[in-house]
Order: C-alpha cells, then sequence, then structure tokens
C-alpha cells in the first residue's frame, strides 16, 4: 500500500507570477484617462484589461484583487462635488426666486 501513499508535491504554482508588485504599482501611478481610457477612477476589470494589453499579463479580477489586498492597497470611492447654485442669481431673476 505504500505504493499510493502521496508524495510531497509543491502545489498549485501561482497565478500570474510575472505580476510583480512593482509593475502593480507602475501601472497604477497614472490615471486611466492619461493612458488612453474614458475613465478617470481605475476598476479592478480595467485595470486587468490594462496589465494584459501594456505588459501582456493575463491576470483574473480574483486574482488581482489579491494582489492589491497583500500590497495593502485599497480602492477608495471618488468623492462627487456637486454644484452649488451661484449666489448673484436672485440678483438676476428678481425677488421671486430669492434661495
Amino acid at each position: 500500500m505504500e505504493e499510493f501513499a502521496d508524495k510531497p508535491h509543491s502545489g498549485r504554482p501561482p497565478a500570474a507570477s510575472s505580476l510583480t508588485a512593482e509593475l502593480l504599482l507602475e501601472a497604477l501611478r497614472k490615471a486611466p484617462h492619461e493612458v488612453g481610457y474614458a475613465a478617470h477612477g481605475w476598476t479592478v476589470a480595467l485595470l486587468a484589461a490594462h496589465l494584459r494589453r501594456t505588459f501582456g499579463i493575463k491576470v483574473s479580477e480574483r486574482t488581482l484583487r489579491r494582489r492589491m489586498h497583500a500590497l495593502r492597497l485599497r480602492w477608495k470611492r471618488p468623492r462627487h462635488e456637486y454644484a452649488t447654485r451661484a449666489l448673484h442669481v436672485p440678483q438676476k431673476k428678481g425677488a421671486l426666486f430669492a434661495v
């Protein structure tokens, strides 16, 4: 029965082994609109596509999230700045539209 015993093995090979921390940080240094995308913030899907196009690295979104988490990188939602009404509107429109 010893011939059927499990022998030591290295396990599953790492996914996207060519994706290093330096390469990921280099990709994140520029905003997407600076490198030709019609977006102002990175999404996981957009970053994965960018890594594939620019560096030839095929990485899944799940693996990319894990790598970013390991580097202690965090996604932050952009803050929206809502337009405020101009202070001189009542002056232009008359007392009927006072703020």
